[in-house]
């Protein structure tokens, strides 16, 4: 598959967005683990929910990341299974269904600054 071709401006910022929300809710669950001041009830569901929305985040990006390195044609679906650790049908999977279809229109609709 072609290497030379650059990421889609659209891709790369979306996911640039996406990694920042990430970072910020890391740092968020970390002070979370660290504070043992809480009960034990609000401190497994305070972090129990920062860490579901970074497993949601996460996954999103994941499906993105699937469709353009398969719609763009820069890595084979073995290759993007390697990388992510699934099965050749599970990214098959991933790339139809509908949080990849989300996700696609969602990035490629936005418009960037060149």
């Amino acid at each position: 598959m072609g290497q030379s071709k650059s990421v889609p401006k659209n891709v790369a910022s979306w996911t640039a967005e996406q990694v920042s929300k990430l970072k910020d809710l890391v740092v968020e669950a970390s002070t979370i683990s660290d504070d043992a001041k809480h009960d034990q009830a609000t401190w497994t569901l305070e972090l129990l929910a920062k860490l579901s929305e970074i497993e949601k985040i996460s996954r999103r990006g994941i499906h993105l990341l699937t469709a353009s390195a398969l719609n763009y044609e820069v890595a084979t679906a073995t290759e993007v299974a390697k990388a992510s650790g699934v099965t050749v049908s599970t990214v098959q999977n991933r790339n139809g269904g509908p949080i990849t279809r989300e996700v696609w229109k969602e990035a490629t609709s936005r418009r960037t600054r060149t």
